[in-house]
């Protein structure tokens, strides 16, 4: 797969994020911020360093 058609499928998955599950997602993110966000939605702690948490105490 081409980076062309890698980024067009990723900006088409930003889209619908942002269109339809109301994430705030800045025009130039990247992966790993979605990856943020959806992590924290079902209750992982993020750390500043992307380290994950599952479920804390």
């Amino acid at each position: 797969m081409r980076v062309r058609q890698m980024r067009a499928i990723t900006t088409k998955i930003f889209h619908g994020l942002r269109k339809h599950g109301g994430y705030r997602l800045s025009p130039c993110g990247d992966i790993n911020e979605v990856l943020r966000h959806l992590a924290t939605e079902v209750g992982w702690l993020v750390e500043p360093d992307a380290l994950l948490i599952d479920h804390p105490t």
